[in-house]
């Protein structure tokens, strides 16, 4: 029965009474009951009582409507989360910090993949030098011996274990190895008029020669997610108007504004090629900052100076950047430029 089509039940019992008083009453699932004019019945056996002489109406009984249609529970809606750091946004892999003791051999393990960006780095105290070193490959091969060189810097070239063995120290020296991130979906920049090819992540960069620096030749813009005091980051590669080796090497960058500082380890083999390492600093507007981090090379066969820009740009002053944020973007840089290979 349609729960719509049922009146309301006191209607429905006033309507049953008054309309046919002398008749017996409908009701639902009751037994019949003796009307007015039928003789008195006799005692009930069970309980004694007389019925009335009127008939009763049988206590009023709700009907249940049918149940509603039960509706299935909202799906659980789950509080949003923070946006897990994708790998590619945390570019280094092993960041292993040691401190050498005077006249105590170090050595050390470590797992690599070939192709995969790797340094190591050597800072003794003031006016020292850096103790040699050995790296082999897994399959015993010397990757670099290293006499008094404070960087080793590049491509691995086998995948499995490393050794590196350190002669003991002349003084108290820093250790720092650095693998990187090995390449997920590598692509290759490559000039062959300049002479050399390097190795970027697709997801991480994307070709872009914005027009910051002049003599631009080739740039990346980093598109990994950036902290929030920077506006920009790239790998740019410009030609020094110099064919001159001692020009291209040692007269340093000059800064129209800012300043350059030529960093302690100013001498950096990457992948055999030597280059010489600045860092400028250029507030060009009071809310506009650009810092440079600058290895410059002159590559012989080609008679070509190059210098790899390193290139981060903020919209505020240089005190207003989060040194981590420079840091992180530094290390995707890093992990693009340590595949630069250059080619005759």
């Amino acid at each position: 029965m349609n729960a719509r089509n049922i009146l309301p039940l006191s209607v429905l019992l006033l309507f049953a009474a008054c309309a046919a008083p002398a008749a017996q009453p409908t009701t639902w699932n009751a037994p019949a009951t003796p009307t007015a004019s039928a003789p008195a019945a006799a005692p009930s056996a069970t309980t004694g009582v007389l019925p009335s002489a009127t008939a009763a109406l049988p206590a009023a009984t709700a009907t249940p409507l049918p149940p509603s249609p039960t509706l299935p529970p909202p799906a659980a809606t789950a509080s949003p989360q923070p946006t897990a750091v994708p790998a590619a946004s945390a570019p280094i892999a092993l960041d292993q910090n040691v401190a050498l003791q005077p006249q105590q051999p170090y050595e050390t393990a470590f797992s690599g993949e070939a192709g995969q960006p790797a340094t190591l780095m050597f800072t003794p105290p003031a006016g020292g030098t850096a103790p040699d070193f050995t790296l082999t490959a897994p399959d015993g091969t010397v990757v670099f011996a290293g006499k008094g060189a404070r960087v080793w810097a590049g491509l691995l070239p086998q995948s499995g274990a490393y050794r590196l063995a350190v002669a003991p120290p002349a003084a108290a020296t820093g250790l720092a190895i650095t693998l990187y991130q090995p390449y997920r979906q590598p692509q290759t920049l490559q000039n062959t008029e300049i002479g050399y090819s390097l190795t970027y992540d697709a997801p991480d960069f994307a070709p872009d020669m914005p027009g910051l620096l002049p003599n631009e030749v080739d740039g990346l813009r980093l598109t990994a997610p950036l902290g929030e005091t920077l506006e920009g980051a790239y790998l740019l590669v410009t030609l020094e108007p110099t064919t001159n080796w001692h020009q291209c090497l040692d007269a340093p960058p000059t800064a129209e504004v800012g300043t350059v500082t030529v960093l302690a380890s100013d001498a950096w083999p990457v992948n055999g090629e030597g280059y010489k390492l600045y860092d400028v600093e250029m507030p060009v507007f009071a809310d506009s900052t650009f810092f440079d981090r600058q290895f410059r090379a002159y590559y012989m066969p080609t008679a070509r100076c190059v210098t790899v820009h390193l290139l981060l740009h903020a919209d505020r002053p240089g005190d207003r950047v989060n040194a981590q944020d420079r840091q992180a973007a530094w290390a995707h840089l890093m992990r693009a430029f340590l595949s630069m290979i250059w080619t005759p």
